[in-house]
């Protein structure tokens, strides 16, 4: 697994680079979707027909999933997981960490997560780490930390190019997790437990206060996702650098500008639950007052209907209007295609070095654009760091 950076972009820290896994070529930055076993729609497939020449460009698949079904392991160490998902791209598999820590009456260990690891023959894989969480105490956090890194240790004796992953709800913490991991000098590595501060649930209170980046008065646990990612991109220069869980049409932008080279998502899955589709520059919405479980988003006006009319996903050639606000695998699709493009237009304004502007318009009627515009001032000046 190689990974080299091919260019650099104007004014913030957006790059260019190439991944070469057993023989693939993947350009970066990529936004892998994330998938579930046998689960529906599957757009890889739906694009082959639809966009030969544009296809997902990477899956993100659960190790925990694989372990949890005796069914879908006995067919995916048999045939492998490309077959399985029939997907000739780059897998991407997550230890499982997560979803161990959600469902407290399964458990795996490192042995399982190895064995799965071996024999489903995925082209990236993670060490099985236990993310942090706001609603912990600070003990119980250390304590997960450090679990996760004799995980690493043990790992990558058989898998050398296995991904560490980095916590940490301090600089102090931040600090102590890269110090730790730059020993081995990865080449790859990833960053976690970030998505709780990025919805700013309950316990990032104390994350805010205790944060040790700023002193600022209006700073957010937000802010902090946005120091953090800095913190080790500026540790690991030159380093493959993965954000676990924090992928949209808007935030990937956000990602890609503080220097991430992958982030993973399966929001266009979730969201078309919901019964919300995404289109560019505009934040989730319905396509009717019918279709939505959650009335907290907007209905189409006529300009957006218009656009996702327009949309080349290709499910307005197989479904009428009606048929996709009441369906989930059509607005899954098209959901899917928008990541795709919103990707791909990332790449191409980062080769012109126009990203800058790009992510100005993208993200200047969102939530995020402060968050972009306080990633500038912290790129500039260490003025408000502390120590």
């Amino acid at each position: 697994m190689k990974f080299s950076i091919q260019k650099t972009c104007s004014g913030i820290n957006a790059r260019l680079g190439m991944l070469s896994v057993k023989g693939k070529k993947l350009a970066t930055p990529v936004l892998f979707h994330g998938t579930i076993l046998n689960g529906k729609p599957e757009p890889w497939i739906y694009f082959k027909e639809k966009h030969p020449n544009t296809n997902i460009r990477g899956l993100m698949i659960n190790a925990y999933e694989i372990i949890s079904s005796q069914r879908h392991k006995e067919t995916i160490f048999s045939e492998g997981i490309h077959q399985f998902l029939n997907f000739n791209g780059i897998i991407f598999m997550d230890s499982g960490g997560f979803l161990i820590q959600k469902n407290q009456n399964f458990s795996i260990n490192v042995d399982d997560v190895m064995e799965v690891y071996r024999k489903s023959s995925p082209d990236m894989i993670v060490s099985l780490d236990y993310p942090l969480s706001p609603t912990s105490s600070e003990e119980e956090n250390i304590k997960n930390w450090k679990k996760t890194l004799e995980n690493y240790e043990i790992m990558r004796k058989e898998f050398p190019n296995i991904m560490p992953v980095i916590h940490g709800y301090s600089k102090k913490q931040i600090k102590l997790a890269c110090n730790a991991i730059s020993a081995y000098e990865p080449k790859f590595l990833g960053i976690g437990s970030l998505v709780p501060l990025m919805r700013s649930v309950k316990g990032t209170k104390d994350i805010i206060n205790l944060n040790g980046f700023s002193r600022e008065k209006d700073y957010s646990s937000k802010k902090y996702v946005v120091d953090a990612i800095k913190y080790v991109r500026d540790k690991f220069p030159d380093g493959f650098l993965h954000v676990f869980g924090i992928g949209s049409a808007s935030t990937m932008h956000l990602m890609f500008a503080l220097g991430v080279d992958s982030i993973d998502s399966m929001g266009w899955r979730l969201k078309a639950a919901y019964g919300a589709v995404q289109i560019p520059y505009t934040a989730d919405r319905f396509l009717s007052s019918l279709g939505g479980k959650r009335k907290n988003r907007p209905i189409f006006n006529d300009e957006e209907k218009r656009i996702f009319n327009n949309c080349k996903c290709g499910i307005h050639e197989d479904y009428n209007y009606e048929h996709i606000d009441a369906k989930f695998e059509p607005k899954a699709i098209h959901n899917a295609y928008v990541f795709l493009q919103e990707n791909l237009k990332a790449i191409n304004e980062i080769k012109n070095d126009k990203y800058y502007s790009f992510v100005e318009q993208r993200l200047k009627n969102t939530v995020y654009f402060n968050l972009f515009k306080y990633s500038l001032k912290k790129r500039y000046t260490q003025t408000t760091l502390i120590g």
